[in-house]
């Protein structure tokens, strides 16, 4: 078996579980390919083929850490211990719930069981993480945009939970996303005016700081149908911060490839599809907005897969590093 040699074994055994953010990437862009081709600015083949693309890939990142937490149990729980890769582990349960709504017009049945799976996973690694933050002493340096992800997460269950549980179930998610948004948005501004600047890996995760009011907008929309000033103050943080870090270009442009890479490409997707839907709601220059941001996110993710895929194949993924 390929994962039992010596080389692959290793390989398997530095399979960082950052790796889901790929899956995330990718299904967000699938989901912004469907609601592009929804209001016929796009052909529907290519939200087709994305959609089972990006399933392929996240069932063989699902395979590989799998046999990663049976074989190598020590190192899957030194992950799990770690105050910033611990914030990954929740994208698995986003992964899962970013399939079940890019498949919801396609394959509603399985898309309503993996939106019950994503949201099991969700409700424990929300408690699990949080619970983790509080139980220890943390340094100020480990907190970084990835805290989020436990996060958006939540924010993602009412967007086709709407459809499927009672409402006082989708604005649990929702608001509990969207007051964790708040409370840590405030830490990790503080943390980057006030102290050293994050390391170079680390930086990519700054786009983060768009995808919960991005995804925030989407849901609320979802859960209750109405254009209001939160709808409006949700859409326009987004841009404000879409804005921000397009404005520090040149210092992105220089950080070498990482895995963290694929932190522009989730959020660029979830603020692309919040403009389609803010077209779609209120009309106007949000139909500007969408296709610039679209352009942006089908250029940034075919940088991000190329120096991936060359990455992969010179080797230099899976390979002992210090977080």
């Amino acid at each position: 078996m390929v994962l039992e040699n010596s080389a692959g074994g290793s390989r398997v055994k530095n399979f960082p579980v950052n790796m889901f953010a790929v899956a995330m990437g990718l299904f967000g862009f699938t989901i912004m390919l469907y609601r592009a081709y929804h209001v016929q600015w796009l052909p529907k083949w290519p939200y087709v083929y994305m959609l089972f693309f990006s399933s392929a890939v996240f069932a063989a990142l699902f395979t590989v850490y799998a046999y990663k937490a049976v074989k190598y149990k020590k190192e899957t729980a030194a992950e799990l211990a770690h105050p910033v890769k611990i914030n990954f582990f929740s994208a698995i349960p986003i992964s899962i719930l970013l399939m079940s709504i890019a498949m919801y017009s396609f394959y509603p049945f399985l898309s309503a069981a993996l939106w019950m799976a994503g949201v099991a996973g969700m409700l424990f690694m929300t408690f699990y993480t949080v619970n983790s933050w509080i139980s220890r002493s943390l340094d100020i340096h480990s907190i970084n945009p990835a805290w989020f992800i436990p996060i958006v997460g939540n924010l993602l269950v009412p967007i086709i939970g709407v459809d499927l549980v009672p409402y006082w179930f989708n604005a649990y998610f929702l608001f509990v996303g969207l007051f964790f948004w708040i409370v840590i948005f405030t830490v990790i501004f503080y943390r980057v005016l006030f102290h050293k600047q994050m390391e170079q890996k680390l930086l990519p995760t700054l786009f983060i700081l768009i995808a919960p009011p991005a995804v925030g907008f989407i849901a609320y929309v979802r859960l209750f149908a109405s254009v209001d000033i939160t709808l409006l103050f949700l859409v326009m943080t987004a841009y404000f911060f879409v804005a921000l870090l397009l404005s520090r270009s040149l210092e992105f442009m220089k950080v070498k490839f990482f895995v963290s890479w694929w932190a522009y490409v989730f959020p660029l997707s979830a603020v692309s599809i919040a403009s389609i839907i803010a077209y779609q709601a209120i009309g106007g220059y949000f139909k500007y907005a969408a296709w610039a941001l679209m352009a942006l996110d089908f250029f940034v993710l075919f940088i991000v897969a190329y120096h991936t895929v060359l990455n992969i194949y010179n080797k230099n993924i899976c390979v002992n590093e210090e977080a």
